[in-house]
């Protein structure tokens, strides 16, 4: 428990603040029009003709077309999480059923000791998923829930802070009645990923990691619960409005791009 705490502690968001960039991008692009779509094309096109590498010349066209400034490196890092298959589909729509039904949900956060053992409860119920694909899906949520926590704890944040990015209030997390070795950050994590799974509809067509959003949507809400301003043209908005609202746009910028990133990236 103290090692999974320590990681909490260390996450690197200096790392997904740069990912929140590469997101903002995606979600300018998709909602960009045509004639924006095909100037960024254009530029994408002249740099590389000038003999500026792929991922360079991406992001020089980024910064000339749509004024967004990404590390090349970063974007090649995301990039190869959205060409990574991973079945959040199937863990969201389980997720989903969990959240609705009361002795299920008891059942799996009972199970919350580990990944192993959520993993057995989500096979009883006919969901194919690994242990590693699994972890894979609830891990951005415990880091996210656990940097929160230790936020409500310090008081730099209050409950209802804490509430509107979790999906529960802190007294609902209460494990007593779920058994001795419950994972506290673990059965947290599940908590909240069951919750918006019901409440972002668009998490249910997601085919990429589950990480590629909630990674970056946590530096965004650390950054701004600790009062830096982003520059975001796009997702900064959109996390300004609502949570839910800044997943839905970004799952469907997100499944748009996946479409299209064999053209852009070589």
């Amino acid at each position: 428990m103290a090692a999974r705490k320590k990681l909490a502690a260390k996450a690197p968001l200096g790392e997904y603040a740069k990912q929140a960039v590469v997101l903002d991008f995606i979600v300018a692009w998709q909602k960009a029009k045509p004639q924006k779509k095909g100037d960024f094309a254009s530029a994408v096109l002249g740099h590389v003709l000038s003999r500026v590498k792929g991922y360079d010349a991406v992001v020089m066209a980024a910064d000339q077309v749509f004024q967004i400034k990404m590390d090349p490196a970063v974007l090649q890092r995301y990039v190869a999480m959205l060409r990574t298959p991973a079945p959040t589909a199937a863990v969201t729509e389980f997720l989903k059923t969990v959240d609705a039904k009361p002795e299920l949900k008891k059942q799996f956060l009972s199970s919350a000791t580990s990944y192993e053992a959520l993993q057995k409860v989500a096979a009883a119920n006919g969901v194919k998923v690994s242990t590693a694909d699994l972890r894979n899906y609830v891990e951005p949520w415990r880091v996210m829930t656990s940097l929160l926590r230790g936020m409500l704890d310090r008081k730099i944040i209050n409950e209802q802070q804490f509430k509107k990015y979790t999906n529960f209030a802190p007294s609902e997390t209460s494990v007593a009645g779920f058994g001795h070795d419950v994972d506290r950050e673990i059965f947290e994590a599940v908590l909240s990923a069951a919750g918006w799974a019901t409440r972002v509809g668009g998490l249910s067509n997601l085919k990429v990691p589950i990480a590629v959003i909630i990674f970056p949507s946590t530096a965004i809400i650390m950054g701004g619960l600790e009062g830096q301003t982003f520059t975001f043209k796009e997702i900064g908005n959109l996390f300004a409005q609502s949570f839910s609202l800044a997943l839905e746009h970004a799952v469907n910028a997100l499944d748009a791009f996946q479409e299209s990133i064999g053209g852009i990236f070589r």
